[in-house]
This record gives structure tokens, sequence and C-alpha cells, in this order.
């Protein structure tokens, strides 16, 4: 909160457009820190980083969420078995769930579009109508632990993020 306090009083800072992100160890703190400041935080976007099992808290706020994970990652990306650090993760649906339901959105995930749909396996899917007026969405990609991006499609988990934040301020 001392952060924020700061910028704002040295930038102009639109209390409705305050995001997180972060890749791997940084996702995971930006998962944690949206919902501990869910009354300011407008959207977060966690790539390739999860909470240790059973620690994925959910805003009970409108915070959205677009979760962005590798189907071949397994630094971090394994359910019920190790990672690489030793920690077991909760994975991305039930990441999505304890968001969902923290939400009052719907409990079945349904497509959800974005502008890199099909690069490199692109593929998402959102908790629907949620009460809050947030958006809880993951994508999943054909890639390991690495940022989403080549030579045709460009910086493609970029773009999803940027998209996906400029259309989710705080409702």
């Amino acid at each position: 909160r001392a952060i924020l306090e700061d910028l704002g009083r040295r930038w102009a800072v639109d209390d409705r457009r305050i995001f997180l992100t972060g890749f791997s160890q940084g996702g995971i703190a930006a998962q944690g820190w949206a919902c501990a400041l869910q009354d300011v935080i407008a959207a977060t976007a966690p790539l390739h980083g999860a909470a240790a099992n059973g620690f994925t808290c959910g805003p009970t706020a409108g915070v959205s969420i677009l979760d962005v994970w590798g189907a071949t990652d397994v630094a971090i990306n394994r359910w019920e078995a190790p990672s690489l650090d030793g920690l077991i993760y909760d994975g991305a649906d039930e990441a999505a769930a304890v968001w969902a339901e923290a939400q009052g959105c719907a409990a079945q995930a349904r497509p959800y579009a974005t502008v890199s749909d099909g690069k490199q396996g692109w593929s998402c899917v959102e908790h629907a109508d949620c009460a809050t007026g947030a958006t809880v969405a993951q994508c999943r990609w054909n890639g390991t632990h690495l940022w989403g991006r080549d030579p045709w499609n460009g910086d493609f988990m970029w773009d999803a993020v940027w998209a996906f934040f400029e259309a989710h301020p705080k409702p």
C-alpha cells in the first residue's frame, strides 16, 4: 500500500487501472498480492506461477485474473507431484475454481476468446457471470517454463495480458 501511495503522489494514477503481473515466482507474488490488495487491484495476470498447494487465496472483491500456464511446464505446473523446486503447487483448474467460488462465478468453465488464440496452441477458458463483475480466466499454451513468444507470433503472451488489462478496470 505504501508503494501505491508513493506512486500516487509522484504520478497521475488511474485508481481503476492498477494491475499486477509476474512470471514464475513473480506470478505467485502477483496472485497473492492481488488477493491481499483486492480493494485496489483491478486485475492480475500470474504467468507460470501459482500458490503452494492449498494456499490459493480467492478475493471476494472484484479482481479479474488471467492465469497463464505452459502445458508442458514441469518447473511449476505439476499438480499432485513435486515440481523441480520440491513444492506441490495448486493447478490452474484449482486456482480458477477458488477464485470463481470467492467471486460468485459460474462453476463450469467455458471458452474465452483472446487476441492470442491458436498461437502456439494458446487457448483460454473463463468462469463467467461473476457476481463481483470480475473475469476469472485461465489460458494454456504449448510451452514449458518460458515466456510465450516466437518469431512467427511475436510476444503473444504479453499481447493477451495487455488486452486483458485494458478490458478489465476495477468494477
